[in-house]
């Protein structure tokens, strides 16, 4: 069965251009995922660490050994990078239980790791020091150093995603679109605390780990919402407008919430281990949706303007994300990780092609006409 989905070219650009009341939400919530690691993160910082961002060796939760992540002092350090902490003064880091750290910590006060670095064991003084915002600021300094594409391609990504949503904030892709590369936006400014979480009150590290759990109600379920609504709306989105959005978003958040509360307010550790399977199950409605979507729709819509605005998200998903996710397939499987830093700017390259085919889409595809463009390509 085909989908013909006609209607007024005129009156459908007019009402995404409008501001109604789902726009103006959908900027609040944009700006609250950028805000909201800064914030905590400045928060965090008033209380004692050692000067490292860190997270659990055992990756869905905050118990277990520790693995240092990277120096956010600027000053010399003991510690490297990917050394794995396995006790403080003689005690041991374990699971299901919050790290050992001492009752009287404070600002100049020294204490002893407990490192395993490459097959060896070693035992580290680490100096307790208070952290400046500053320290939000040298890690994007030094990545910009190491890999300037990176940064780049962020930057890149914010302006086109913005550019795309204030000129269609109607648009419920372009709203998808914005809340997405704003999250991303967040996890890059945001401070890990890690091993030192502790020491600050429950409430500050409950919305720390809350907005890092978004990758699972925000960053992938918006790419499944994107295919659902552009350039039209299937039918999971039309019969069932607010149950779609909340089945991809809303349940993962809802459990996201409870998991922490009960990990930060309730004392229940182990319930920090939801994130895996938040986690497998929006992957698993990602990877369903995406395809069966994007090729439906290729094969049953036949209106000019929505057929045109296909192709643009065709491609952009077959070369914004296959591409990609090839090539760090190929590095890290065939290379090991050694691959070349072009192999990683490539990476970056392609991932920007998704939002910059859907811009296209959404805003003027006429000004591209892609079958000329594959056209000249292959021939």
């Amino acid at each position: 069965m085909t989908q013909s989905n006609t209607h007024d070219p005129t009156a459908a650009d007019r009402n995404e251009r409008r501001w109604d009341r789902w726009g103006w939400i959908t900027l609040a919530v944009g700006v609250l995922l950028v805000v909201w690691p800064v914030w905590v993160a400045l928060y965090s910082f008033r209380y004692p660490s050692d000067g490292w961002e860190s997270a659990s060796a055992r990756g869905f939760n905050d118990t277990g050994p520790y693995r240092m992540l990277q120096n956010l002092t600027g000053e010399s350090s003991l510690l490297q990078p990917e050394d794995r902490v396995v006790a403080i003064n003689g005690r041991s880091l374990v699971d299901n239980s919050l790290p050992p750290l001492p009752s009287d910590l404070h600002v100049g006060q020294t204490v002893r790791y407990t490192i395993e670095r490459s097959s060896q064991r070693l035992d580290v003084a680490v100096p307790i020091v208070r952290l400046t915002p500053a320290a939000m600021i040298r890690p994007l300094i030094d990545e910009f150093y190491e890999n300037p594409g990176n940064l780049l391609f962020g930057t890149a990504l914010l302006l086109l995603a913005v550019i795309v949503f204030l000129l269609r904030p109607g648009n419920q892709a372009a709203r998808y679109l914005f809340i997405f590369v704003a999250f991303n936006q967040g996890i890059t400014l945001s401070v890990q605390a890690g091993l030192y979480a502790a020491l600050r009150p429950s409430w500050s590290v409950f919305l720390q780990q809350l907005h890092g759990w978004g990758w699972v109600y925000i960053f992938l379920p918006a790419v499944a919402l994107i295919v659902l609504v552009f350039p039209i709306r299937k039918w999971p989105m039309r019969r069932f407008p607010r149950l779609t959005p909340f089945m991809f978003m809303g349940l993962p958040l809802l459990v996201s919430v409870i998991a922490n509360a009960l990990v930060h307010f309730g004392g229940i550790l182990p319930a920090g281990n939801a994130l895996l399977p938040l986690m497998i199950y929006s992957i698993g409605l990602m990877l369903i949706t995406v395809p069966i979507t994007l090729i439906h729709n290729l094969l049953t819509i036949r209106e000019p303007l929505a057929r045109a605005q296909m192709r643009w998200i065709a491609l952009g998903f077959g070369f914004g994300l296959v591409l990609p996710f090839s090539v760090l397939m190929f590095n890290f499987v065939v290379l090991g990780g050694n691959g070349s830093e072009s192999i990683t700017r490539l990476g970056n390259l392609a991932l920007l092609l998704l939002p910059l085919c859907l811009a296209i889409g959404i805003l003027r595809y006429r000004l591209f006409d892609i079958d000329v463009i594959i056209r000249r390509t292959t021939s």
